[in-house]
């Protein structure tokens, strides 16, 4: 009879060591249970439990108590007004796959109900705000201010309901779950005596809360300030007269000293109100979003934190010295200034730099060895239109030397991401950086080639008439174009091919050549970056390989920035260095082969209204 292997083994092993069999044969089976038990947990903790908490301060109070014991995240992105917010595509992936979802509550995300209801079928769910006692909202009969956690003692009851609702997710890490709250609960504790403790330095006459969005109440009622502000409890609403009006009548009879802005939100209705009061806008204010990594208020306590701190600096004793706003220089200086311009235009003409022509596109104005990091960085934008969110925190960065793909669904915000750029539209949050400065000074040095349907054709120019005012960045209105000018639109014409229809009508130019005009414009701008929105709509094959040419030269020889904005995915890698796939925030970046895979199309793409087409796929794979 053949013997087992291991029986073998352990025979030899029980002769050396002079141990019965049985007993050694106990010992070899505890040990692979053990090995078994930690096998399994290192199993369990590739595969943690997945938490997804509605916004980033709910994430954040989520993976401080959870530790390693569940993977946390948010599903709104840095930056986002949750008030604004509309679901993208990959929100049904992210809330299928949750094991846990943390909202809110207090009617803070009603545009998050359909998305649950159809994807998030296996997921428990929980509201923070439980137990909390809930500020009435003014301006509507039975709805509620739902910014509870701006009191750190309310905050401690959000922790509380976040605790357990993962020791009901976790109970096999109970014990330590337990240890992280009361540790983070202490904190809170300690965070409202130290807000306590310095807001003491405000004046009573001071102690008015002057904003643009009411989600200081809770606030308010723990360190007894007066809020005042323009929008309701929502930032979904329009700014009343009425409201503008009061405003500046409490800051004028309070003598404040500041006036603020909430940090996501734009912030010109507020500069405007300081300008007329006589009064300063003081720092920005974090409430629905916490702050970007880095600012010291990226963190919910570390948010709050900094409210205290900016309201304390501000208001306390009347207020420190505070950077004056940019649009509050005086009316005289304004006037000399204006008086002023034709002699300082002179100056600037004598003094511009000298700018050495490619001899196909008249080169980019600077050279562009002088990169050194990205030409062009978006962060963190975000923009409205009609209290519709367009773009929603929106990031990026672009090198010098590379032509980018914008690709995504209509409504995505590509367009409104030129706009935003070429500063065309307002944003509500975030900043835009060329060459690490700010975009203001630098916009001539960036060209655009609108949508054929922005464009008026029977206006009564000639091919010429719209090159030539690529040079008005330069030049100025009703200043004479010199020879360098003349010699730069000339080269743009020929480079485009358009040099024997440099006479004729926009109106009577086929589809191509009307669009190679306006990108003829803009190399005769000699602009170092190219925005170009849908180029190739309505034109042949041949224009559009002439135009690739020209991107190509402009890109590679003369290290040029191009942004396009496609629609053909099956060209991206023909085209583009790089895409970006976007849905109101940037869902992904990289070459066309890293990017156009069918997981990023179904986040960009998918349906998310009104039947959220791909829930169903991810809930049956689960």
């Amino acid at each position: 009879m053949k013997l087992p292997l291991a029986w073998l083994l352990n025979n030899a092993i029980a002769r050396s060591l002079n141990l019965q069999m049985p007993a050694l044969m106990a010992m070899v089976f505890l040990v692979i249970g053990w090995a078994g038990t930690i096998a399994a947990s290192l199993a369990a903790g590739s595969t943690r439990p997945k938490v997804v908490a509605t916004t980033g301060f709910l994430a954040d109070i989520a993976g401080e108590i959870a530790g390693p014991s569940a993977q946390v995240i948010s599903l709104l992105p840095q930056g986002s007004d949750p008030h604004r917010y509309e679901a993208v595509p990959n929100d049904t992936k992210i809330l299928a796959e949750a094991d846990l979802i943390i909202q809110n509550g207090l009617n803070l995300e009603g545009w998050l109900d359909k998305i649950i209801a159809q994807a998030a079928s296996k997921a428990i769910k929980r509201t923070a705000s439980v137990g909390i006692e809930p500020l009435s909202d003014p301006e509507h009969a039975g709805s509620y201010d739902p910014h509870a956690w701006m009191d750190p003692l309310l905050g401690r009851v959000y922790a509380r309901n976040i605790y357990r609702a993962l020791v009901e997710l976790c109970p096999h890490d109970s014990i330590a779950l337990t240890a992280r709250w009361q540790s983070y609960d202490q904190r809170l504790w300690e965070l409202h005596l130290e807000s306590d403790s310095i807001l003491k330095s405000i004046p009573e006459r001071f102690r008015i809360l002057a904003t643009n969005h009411d989600a200081f109440r809770y606030f308010a009622a723990r360190y007894r300030f007066r809020v005042v502000s323009l929008l309701g409890t929502s930032t979904d609403a329009d700014v009343r007269t009425s409201d503008v009006l009061h405003m500046k009548q409490v800051v004028l009879q309070n003598d404040l000293p500041c006036v603020f802005v909430e940090a996501n939100l734009n912030p010109k209705m507020l500069q405007q109100i300081a300008k007329d009061a006589g009064c300063r806008l003081g720092p920005a204010l974090y409430a629905d979003s916490m702050g970007p990594t880095g600012s010291g208020a990226d963190s919910y306590t570390g948010m709050l934190a900094n409210n205290a701190r900016v309201l304390a600096q501000a208001l306390g004793s009347g207020g420190p010295a505070l950077a004056q706003n940019e649009d509050s220089e005086p009316v005289s200086v304004l006037w000399v200034l204006g008086m002023m311009l034709p002699a300082l235009g002179l100056l600037a003409w004598s003094l511009r730099p000298h700018r050495s022509a490619s001899p196909s596109l008249g080169g980019p104005v600077h050279p562009t060895n002088t990169d050194t990091g990205p030409r062009l960085v978006v962060r963190e934008l975000s923009v409205t239109y009609d209290h519709k969110s367009v773009l929603n925190a929106f990031s990026a960065e672009f090198q010098a030397g590379l032509c980018y793909g914008i690709l995504g669904p209509n409504g995505a915000g590509k367009s409104t991401l030129f706009k935003a750029i070429l500063g065309l539209t307002d944003s509500d949050h975030g900043e835009i950086l060329y060459r690490n400065q700010s975009l203001e000074s630098s916009r001539r040095r960036i060209a655009y080639v609108p949508q054929k349907g922005m464009v008026d054709w029977d206006f009564p120019a000639t091919v010429q008439d719209i090159v030539q005012m690529g040079r008005l960045p330069w030049r100025g209105p009703g200043r004479p174009l010199g020879r360098a000018d003349l010699r730069s639109v000339q080269e743009a014409l020929e480079a485009l091919e358009l040099q024997d229809l440099r006479h004729r009508p926009l109106n009577r130019l086929s589809g191509g050549q009307q669009q190679r005009v306006f990108l003829a414009r803009a190399l005769a701008q000699q602009a170092e970056t190219l925005l170009l929105d849908e180029p190739f709509v309505g034109v042949d094959a041949a224009t559009e390989a002439k135009i690739v040419e020209i991107l190509r030269r402009f890109t590679r020889i003369d290290g040029g920035l191009v942004l396009m904005i496609h629609h053909d995915l099956q060209r991206a890698s023909a085209y583009f260095d790089q895409v970006l796939l976007i849905n109101q925030r940037l869902i992904a970046q990289g070459t066309p082969d890293q990017v156009l895979v069918e997981s990023n199309l179904l986040k960009a793409f998918s349906g998310v209204d009104p039947g959220y087409e791909d829930a169903a796929q991810y809930r049956h794979k689960r």
